[in-house]
């Protein structure tokens, strides 16, 4: 796909360049952000830096939480300013507003080569609407717009659709490298072609399943995933999470695509609760009524493991177990150490996958990591995404 990109845009000193940003990324307790949770800012920065080396004035926009279109002060963007800055080497200069009498000012303050960050965008009732008249408040300042932001371009909303249709607009770098990888995994497939599914939920990615099982070799899957699909298949899988109404749809899917790789588990880790320390390892078909299983089980993963050797592109979305309780962490740490370790063409995404590994140290070991969720899951099924669909040449 072809983007307008910031190469196409005329950038000259004192150009007012506003930069849509993804910068939802969990809070902690103490008002900070956590640096395990920071990879969609830190994947941000270097467009930013690419314009402030040409001299542009920046004025960045994103959002943060689900503030349901008023004012929270839960929501303030105090502790995404501070990452931001240290981040980027230089003070932001954050205000309370976004209207342009405010954003001028914040602009002569940080005059010559400032940054300045507007007000979370979804205390304003239009960004969700996609309106208008709110899109050009935004860009009122400013002389070209850039989205960086393409865990945000899945939505139809005023700083993502409707501001292309009052400033010049440009994808920024990380966009641009999203959209790439993206396609690769879709319309560029390399056979042996590996896709691993995980999370709490299959709801929402029966899509996903079915766009990458017509391409895939082998389809492995993990989490409440797995055991909503061993229930389907009337393996009993005891308390496990489950999703009954998504049933039939499973049933389908799976008599679409057993043929040659449906990989569910044939072990699992199970234990009393999620929480709990003391694990068993048990045969799938083996899961008692009082179970609740948390990982898949060794002869899984290294089932998976023989695949991934042999694979030569490798799609990686959900964990594949309950990775916040090291008892269940198991089975996801080593599939990724060894999608690390193999030649694959590999691209993972979704909060939880980067998160875990971020923390196991093998994000640089990827080909990519997305920082979209939803936008990554829409975009493999196929779908057109306002964000993105706004910038084509």
């Amino acid at each position: 796909m072809k983007l307008q990109t910031l190469r196409d845009a005329h950038i000259r000193p004192g150009t007012i360049v506003l930069v849509r940003v993804d910068w939802n990324v969990p809070i902690k307790a103490d008002g900070s952000v956590d640096r395990i949770e920071d990879y969609k800012i830190q994947r941000c920065v270097p467009t930013l830096e690419w314009l402030l080396k040409r001299k542009a004035r920046l004025i960045i926009a994103t959002h943060l939480g689900r503030p349901d279109g008023k004012p929270n002060k839960k929501f303030a963007l105090h502790p995404v300013k501070r990452r931001g800055q240290y981040l980027l080497g230089r003070p932001i200069h954050y205000i309370h507003d976004i209207k342009e009498a405010a954003v001028t000012k914040a602009l002569d303050h940080t005059y010559p080569f400032g940054v300045v960050l507007l007000e979370n965008l979804r205390f304003y009732p239009g960004e969700e609407k996609n309106d208008l008249g709110f899109a050009k408040e935004l860009g009122k300042c400013a002389q070209i717009y850039v989205n960086n932001a393409f865990g945000v371009s899945h939505r139809a909303h005023a700083s993502v659709e409707a501001i292309t249709h009052v400033l010049p607009s440009y994808a920024g770098d990380l966009l641009e490298e999203e959209v790439h990888h993206l396609d690769q995994a879709l319309h560029h497939v390399r056979h042996p072609y590996v896709v691993l599914m995980g999370g709490a939920k299959i709801r929402g990615k029966i899509d996903l399943v079915r766009e990458l099982g017509a391409r895939a070799d082998i389809m492995a899957v993990g989490g409440g995933i797995a055991t909503t699909m061993l229930g389907c298949a009337g393996v009993e899988v005891g308390r496990s999470l489950t999703e009954h109404k998504e049933s039939n749809l499973c049933k389908t899917v799976m008599t679409e695509q057993h043929k040659k790789q449906f990989l569910l588990p044939v072990d699992v880790v199970v234990a009393k609760t999620l929480n709990a320390k003391e694990t068993t390892v048990r045969s799938s078909h083996a899961i008692e009524v009082r179970d609740t299983v948390g990982d898949i089980g060794p002869e899984s993963t290294d089932a998976i493991i023989a695949n991934i050797k042999k694979a030569k592109m490798i799609v990686w979305n959900g964990p594949l177990g309950y990775t916040e309780n090291p008892a269940f962490d198991h089975a996801s740490r080593k599939i990724a150490r060894a999608v690390a370790n193999s030649k694959a063409y590999s691209l993972a995404g979704g909060g939880e996958t980067v998160s875990l590994l971020v923390r196991y140290g093998l994000v640089d070991k990827f080909t990519f990591v997305s920082t979209g969720g939803g936008a990554m899951l829409e975009y493999l099924e196929g779908r057109k995404l306002p964000g993105v669909e706004a910038l084509k040449k």
